[in-house]
C-alpha cells in the first residue's frame, strides 16, 4: 500500500481491527487505484491516539467508515464516525455485514452514502468497487496515478495547489524580469487597450440589455456548444453508429459518448468528442447523459470547468426524469448549498423518493 500523502487530499479509513481481514484488501484496492489513503496502523509509536486521530480526522478531506457488529460496538469507532460528522466530513459507508443499528444511530446513518459489501461479494465485487470509485466527492482524494511509482496532483479534480515559498519567490522573480522587458512594448500598447477597454463597455451594455429583455425567464442555458467532425467513412467500424446517432438513435449517442471517453481500437480518446455525443442524447431528454453532463461539471472534466450551478441544473433535470443516482445527487445538493441554496425540506422530498424506490444508499 502507498503511504499517504498529508499534503494531499486524503481519506480517513474508519474500521475496527476484528475486521482487518475483511478491510485490508478493500484498503489495497484503493490504494491501488490511486486513492489516498490514511488508516490507524500507521500511527507512530508513543503518539498521543486520540489526538492523532481527532488530527487526522479534522484533516482529511473524505471519511470511509467499514461497518460491521464490531464497528458498532466500539466506542472509538463510533467517536471517529461521530466526529467525522461533527466537522461535516463528506462520509461513505461500507456495511461489511448486516447489522442492526441503534435507532439513533440509525437515524443519523440513514442519509449518509454507503454500499452493502456483503450483497456483491463473491461474485460481482467488481461492481461494488465501482459503486465506491464514483461516490460523490471521492475522486477529489485520488492523486496517485495506477501504475506510476509517485504522486501526481490530477488538476481535474484538485482545484487546490500547495506551492512552496522559494517557487513561489522564484516565479514571482522571473515575472519582475519580464514586465522590465516588455515595459517599452506595453507603453506602445496603451493606446490599444484604451481601444479594446472601450469596446469592451459597449459589448458589455449590450449584453444587460439582452439580460433584461430575457425579463422572467430563468431557465439555465445547458448547451455546451461543442464542436466536433463528425464525418466518417462508409467502411469505418462505427459508420453504423454514426448514421443511426445522426437519425436520432439515443443509444447509438451514448455508445459513441462512451467510446471517445474509454477509447477503443476504432476510435482514440477525445473528450470532446465524448461531450458532444453526451449532449446531443441529453437534448433527447435522455436522463442517463443529462447524469453524466452534471459529473462533468461536478469534476471540471471533459472539456469544461467545474460548475456546480451546472452540475446541478443537469441532475435536476435528469432527477426530474426519475434518475435514482441523480435524484441522490440533487438531495445532496439541496443539503449541502452546492450549486443551489440550502434547502433541508427539499433535500428532504428529494430522499423520500429514493426511501421509496428502494435505493440502495
Amino acid at each position: 500500500m502507498n503511504q499517504c500523502n498529508e499534503n494531499m487530499p486524503y481519506i480517513f479509513i474508519s474500521y475496527s481491527h476484528l475486521d482487518s481481514d475483511l478491510v485490508l484488501p478493500i484498503v489495497n484496492r484503493l490504494s491501488a487505484e490511486g486513492y489516498n489513503l490514511w488508516y490507524d496502523i500507521g500511527i507512530e509509536a508513543g503518539s498521543e491516539w486520540d489526538e492523532n486521530i481527532a488530527r487526522h480526522i479534522g484533516k482529511c478531506n473524505y471519511f470511509i467508515a467499514l461497518v460491521s457488529e464490531n464497528y458498532i460496538s466500539s466506542k472509538n469507532c463510533k467517536d471517529e464516525l461521530n466526529y467525522s460528522r461533527d466537522l461535516d466530513k463528506e462520509q461513505f459507508l461500507i456495511y461489511l455485514e448486516d447489522v442492526e443499528l441503534p435507532a439513533g444511530m440509525a437515524m443519523r446513518m440513514n442519509r449518509i452514502q454507503a454500499i452493502y459489501w456483503n450483497k456483491y461479494e463473491p461474485d460481482n465485487v467488481e461492481a461494488a468497487y465501482q459503486k465506491i470509485f464514483t461516490a460523490v466527492g471521492i475522486e477529489r482524494t485520488r492523486v496517485l496515478v495506477p501504475g506510476m511509482g509517485t504522486y501526481q496532483q490530477a488538476q481535474s479534480v484538485l482545484p487546490d495547489t500547495n506551492v512552496s515559498m522559494n517557487s513561489a519567490m522564484n516565479s514571482c522573480s522571473k515575472k519582475r524580469e519580464k514586465a522590465s522587458f516588455f515595459k517599452p512594448v506595453l507603453s506602445v500598447c496603451g493606446v490599444l487597450l484604451i481601444v479594446l477597454l472601450t469596446l469592451a463597455v459597449v459589448l458589455g451594455v449590450v449584453l444587460i440589455k439582452k439580460v433584461i429583455n430575457a425579463g422572467e425567464n430563468t431557465e439555465v442555458n445547458t448547451e455546451v456548444n461543442t464542436e466536433v467532425s463528425i464525418e466518417v467513412d462508409s467502411d469505418h467500424p462505427l459508420y453504423e453508429y454514426y448514421e443511426r446517432a445522426e437519425t436520432g438513435d439515443v443509444d447509438a449517442m451514448m455508445y459513441l459518448g462512451d467510446s471517445y471517453y474509454n477509447g477503443s481500437d476504432y476510435v482514440a480518446i477525445d473528450y470532446e468528442a465524448c461531450l458532444y455525443w453526451y449532449e446531443m442524447a441529453a437534448d433527447t431528454g435522455n436522463a442517463e447523459a443529462m447524469y453524466k453532463l452534471g459529473n462533468c461539471y461536478y469534476w471540471g472534466m471533459y472539456s469544461v470547468e467545474e460548475d456546480p450551478e451546472m452540475a446541478f441544473v443537469w441532475w435536476h433535470q435528469a432527477a426530474s426524469r426519475g434518475h435514482l443516482d441523480s435524484i441522490y445527487n440533487v438531495a445532496w445538493c439541496y443539503e449541502k448549498g452546492y450549486g443551489v441554496q440550502p434547502d433541508y425540506d427539499k433535500a428532504m422530498e428529494w430522499n423520500q423518493i429514493l426511501i421509496d424506490a428502494n435505493y440502495e444508499f
